[in-house]
């Protein structure tokens, strides 16, 4: 499992066409674009980007953002080991990842 300790400072999205609710299949593709590390290794900076996919493959939405990782996920050592600052991803290599807090 991989640690959620990421922040994302800064994050664009593009609205491009409608999303209809209902029937409809969508799917988010997210790639990480770039990382930098800082000059004592602790800490990267990774630019992301994302689509949002029709099933016919049309662009509804892009997002360009930045996150930094890793960051502490609790304001105080008293709320280390609350349920929101263990949160993990899930999943694996190749495999979509998703947030331990959505089952939560």
């Amino acid at each position: 499992m991989l640690s959620l300790t990421t922040y994302c400072p800064q994050v664009n999205c593009k609205l491009m066409k409608p999303v209809h609710v209902g029937d409809a299949s969508y799917k988010v593709v997210g790639r990480i674009t770039k990382r930098e590390r800082s000059g004592r290794g602790e800490t990267t900076k990774v630019t992301i980007s994302a689509e949002l996919l029709g099933e016919d493959g049309s662009v509804y939405a892009r997002l360009e953002g930045l996150s930094v990782t890793p960051v502490r996920m609790a304001a105080s050592d008293a709320l280390a080991k609350d349920a929101v600052a263990q949160r993990t991803w899930l999943g694996g290599e190749g495999e979509a990842l998703c947030d331990s807090g959505w089952l939560l």
